[in-house]
């Protein structure tokens, strides 16, 4: 779920799972909660790698480095930032 706000905000998510088709619905959320004066946390870094694979290599990235070819695996759970 978080990609698909990240994806509303414009941070790039690379071949992440993310539900795209949802992410105006994330966008008026995102709005909404603003003018509310909600907060909607959101990771601020992830661990990557290019293949879901034992043996394939994976990294921290901070979440607006994501390339085009990683997949977001897991997000931080101790970091997040508040929108």
């Amino acid at each position: 779920m978080a990609n698909t706000f990240l994806l509303a905000r414009g941070v790039p998510v690379g071949k992440s799972l993310a539900e795209r088709d949802l992410v105006r619905t994330a966008r008026e959320i995102l709005d909404k909660a603003k003018l509310h004066r909600r907060e909607i946390v959101l990771p601020v870094d992830a661990v990557v790698a290019e293949k879901i694979r034992r043996a394939c290599a994976s990294r921290v990235v901070d979440i607006t480095k994501v390339g085009a070819g990683d997949m977001i695996l897991r997000h931080r759970p101790a970091q997040h930032r508040n929108t």
